[in-house]
């Protein structure tokens, strides 16, 4: 089973960096994002299911002798410890969702609440995109030029994603990461950040 969870969570990283790769191509004139740019690139958390991925990648592989720099030293921000030297990312291939539509305009849900105050999916959404990019844009005309140009349903992929994690985490494969809601991928490089 967790064989196949993993295949379903390989699809969705796919669609994902295919997603991407057109918009990035759509909007060259108005990205900053290119090797070596770690601008997004943070100690992030990830869920269960893409920690035990890139765990699978890394253990396969080895944690790459670049990686632990946390990319060039001129930032008080603790960077992803996947940084090398230089900024790059030295687990490209591997890496999560989330890190293949950095930069790109997405679009996450607004939750609302209930009268009990209970958390329910809400119908509007808010984009979002690095500030390095798209600098031509406010708060108030985003919305429309991504409506008419694209962006990335993130609250689709997180949803998807969520749901994978779910059954990853009722699977045998996931019995050690119960009770971990997210998990820095700094963990992984231990020591070396």
């Amino acid at each position: 089973m967790s064989t196949d969870l993993f295949a379903e969570y390989e699809g969705l990283r796919a669609r994902v960096t295919r997603e991407s790769a057109e918009l990035f191509e759509h909007y060259a004139a108005h990205l900053q994002c290119r090797r070596g740019c770690y601008y997004c690139c943070d100690d992030i958390a990830v869920l269960p299911i893409e920690f035990e991925a890139l765990r699978r990648a890394v253990s396969e592989t080895g944690i790459p002798t670049a990686a632990g720099s946390g990319g060039p030293p001129e930032t008080d921000r603790r960077r992803c410890g996947f940084l090398g030297p230089e900024g790059e990312c030295t687990v490209y291939a591997a890496r999560p969702v989330i890190c293949r539509s950095h930069g790109l305009p997405l679009a996450y849900r607004l939750y609302e609440y209930d009268e009990q105050g209970r958390q329910i999916s809400g119908t509007r959404f808010m984009d979002s995109w690095c500030d390095l990019n798209f600098t031509h844009l406010d708060d108030e005309s985003a919305g429309a030029y991504f409506d008419r140009h694209g962006r990335i349903n993130q609250a689709l992929v997180n949803e998807t994603l969520e749901e994978l994690n779910r059954r990853f985490l009722a699977s045998p494969a996931g019995r050690q990461y119960r009770g971990r809601d997210w998990i820095r991928l700094s963990e992984l490089v231990g020591d070396r950040c």
